[in-house]
């Protein structure tokens, strides 16, 4: 690919997507979303990748409303499972992308659309709150560009948002008010530059096959096991998964960094970026 377009640039796996196409020298156009991350931690991320020359931001509401005629090897990617960890799809998928952006993609066909979702919007759509907005934007995509589709676990690593269960974990102390969000995933997780680098590979091969990624064991309880998690936490088991549709598979990602490794890394990055804030 020579060009990426990233809707949600900041975001946990929107900014490891942009970070590693940066460094593979693709040129990244990254939509910034308002209310994606806090504004100190969007601060830290610019200053990392917004003296790369082959990057380009640009905030969402000001994003060109006309699509390039030139669009060969261009992937649009949106890392959805930001966008539902954020809350922020009522906004973006119902008034404004579909109805402002996505129209002056029709017959543009060489565009070519990765789609990032939770997991739960492949295992248990039922309970999963952004299902009906996806299933909109996915009919609008079918006559409009050619699209493939991950579905992923919990991530976790360098930059991963508070509001996730580990994040509040290392934050330590006694009663520290520590909540399990409703659409964190508590059955598998995977280190975030692993999904990355597997989703950047699937993007530049032939195979188009949607995929859903797992480590093959419960990697959530043990990071919570790992971080000393208090007596009388639920940890549940690993779920076996089953294939909810013909057309995806299930795969672990060819590098698979342990949880113990990925965890530290986290946790480096994490202590770094608050003694940079004191």
């Amino acid at each position: 690919m020579n060009k990426a377009i990233i809707v949600g640039v900041y975001g946990f796996l929107g900014y490891s997507l942009c970070s590693v196409l940066l460094e593979k020298g693709v040129s990244v156009e990254g939509i910034s979303l308002l209310g994606e991350e806090e504004e100190h931690i969007i601060e830290e991320k610019r200053l990392q990748i917004g003296r790369n020359a082959n990057f380009t931001e640009v905030a969402f509401q000001d994003w060109p409303e006309a699509v390039p005629a030139d669009l060969e090897d261009t992937h649009l990617i949106i890392p959805v499972y930001d966008i539902y960890s954020s809350r922020l799809e009522q906004s973006l998928f119902k008034d404004q992308f579909i109805a402002g952006k996505l129209k002056h993609l029709k017959g543009k066909q060489s565009l070519q659309v990765t789609l990032i979702h939770p997991i739960q919007l492949a295992v248990k759509p039922e309970h999963c709150l952004i299902k009906e907005e996806i299933d909109a934007f996915k009919k609008e995509l079918k006559n409009s560009a050619s699209f493939q589709e991950f579905y992923i676990p919990t991530l976790f690593g360098p930059w991963q948002p508070k509001s996730f269960y580990f994040h509040q974990q290392m934050l330590g102390g006694e009663g520290n008010g520590k909540v399990l969000d409703e659409r964190e995933w508590v059955y598998d997780a995977l280190f975030i530059e692993d999904v990355t680098l597997e989703v950047i590979r699937k993007i530049g091969s032939k195979d188009q096959s949607g995929y859903i990624f797992e480590s093959g064991e419960n990697q959530w309880a043990n990071c919570v096991v790992w971080l000393e998690a208090p007596k009388g936490s639920q940890i549940r088991p690993f779920r076996k998964l089953v294939l909810p549709r013909d057309d995806l598979k299930i795969k672990q990602p060819e590098i698979l960094t342990s949880f113990k490794e990925g965890l530290q890394r986290q946790k480096k990055q994490f202590e770094c970026l608050n003694e940079r804030q004191l």
